[in-house]
């Protein structure tokens, strides 16, 4: 602030007081007597004090810096197995991660299920390849691994996937050869599979990313891809493959299944089912045609109002049994 003292050869008393402030000039006094306790300049030999005042400026507030959430996903790798390496027994498997800001949490995932979790490094899982002694005996085969890891703000990143080899365990007995017997010729090509007790039939992995033809890496129930169902790299665990919904679909085949007993799984990822009439989308299934009665099994999808949700058929004897989730939801 600038004080300006014009004198005009009034009383001594009297003067003009300009106040310049942040570049404002502003007028104050007039013949007013000076009164304020705050001691001035001599003008012409009188002392004065001021008898105006200034008004403080108010300071315009900074704002504060919006604050920046956490966007970064951590990164994790698995060091150990190595890719390429047999594993049996209970093997150790380790990763690390690295984040931004901190890793709250690594989970261990083995061929796309999640079988264990740790919060401290360094992060390993205790695997049991043996699964508690029930791991079938299907020979020589992989597992893939893989690590997910979470930051506080709950992003999440992904190991690469690490594939390892497995021969049957300590506890199955070696294949004993027989003479194959023959079989009567049929109407329609038939692929029969008798299981051991907890074995795997067949497993198809989705992995191979082009072609005619998803390999059965259990068994020999190849599938072939009919209609331009197309393969994607964005599965659960590797590839995957795309289907339209309408007409697209894969062929393996007739499997016979022996025994009172079966097992079913799949990974989907069910974006848009408006294709399919009812939302009836089969996932997986062994049928001559599309009626209950035509069903040996069967897996998918079923629309119940707004919801859409899991449909079963199992044939028992010459009876298909339908069962329908009572929940669901897209």
């Amino acid at each position: 602030m600038m004080c300006v003292y014009d004198y005009q050869g009034q009383t001594d008393n009297n003067f003009r007081t300009y106040f310049t402030v942040q570049g404002t000039q502003n007028l104050y006094g007039g013949t007013a007597p000076c009164t304020d306790t705050t001691t001035r300049p001599e003008i012409n030999g009188i002392t004065c004090t001021l008898s105006g005042s200034s008004p403080t400026p108010t300071p315009t507030p900074t704002p504060s810096p919006t604050p920046t959430g956490d966007t970064t996903p951590p990164t994790t790798s698995i060091t150990s197995p190595s890719a390429g390496s047999t594993v049996s027994n209970t093997t150790t498997t380790s990763a690390t991660a690295s984040d931004n800001v901190g890793v709250s949490q690594i989970e261990f995932y083995i061929d796309g299920v999640l079988r264990g979790t740790d919060t401290t490094s360094p992060y390993s899982y205790s695997w049991d390849t043996t699964n508690g002694g029930t791991h079938a005996c299907i020979g020589a085969h992989t597992h893939t691994l893989q690590t997910r890891a979470y930051d506080a703000a709950n992003n999440q990143g992904s190991s690469a996937s690490v594939t390892v080899n497995m021969n049957n365990p300590s506890y199955c007995a070696p294949p004993t050869s027989s003479p194959t017997p023959s079989r009567t010729p049929t109407s329609s090509p038939t692929t029969a599979a008798t299981p051991v007790p907890g074995s795997l039939l067949s497993h198809w992995t989705f992995d191979e990313g082009a072609g005619a033809t998803a390999n059965d890496s259990a068994g020999t129930n190849h599938a072939t891809l009919t209609n331009n169902p197309t393969w994607t790299p964005a599965g659960r665990v590797n590839g995957a493959i795309s289907f339209d919904g309408i007409d697209d679909y894969l062929n393996a085949g007739t499997m016979n299944i022996s025994g009172s007993a079966m097992t079913i799984t799949a990974w989907i990822n069910a974006q848009d089912l408006a294709n399919c009439a009812s939302r009836d989308c089969r996932i997986i299934s062994k049928a001559a045609g599309t009626a209950d009665q035509d069903h040996w099994w069967m897996i998918s999808t079923i629309a119940s109002g707004s919801d859409t949700r899991l449909h079963f058929r199992l044939k028992a004897n010459t009876t298909t049994h339908t069962l329908i989730a009572n929940t669901g939801n897209t």
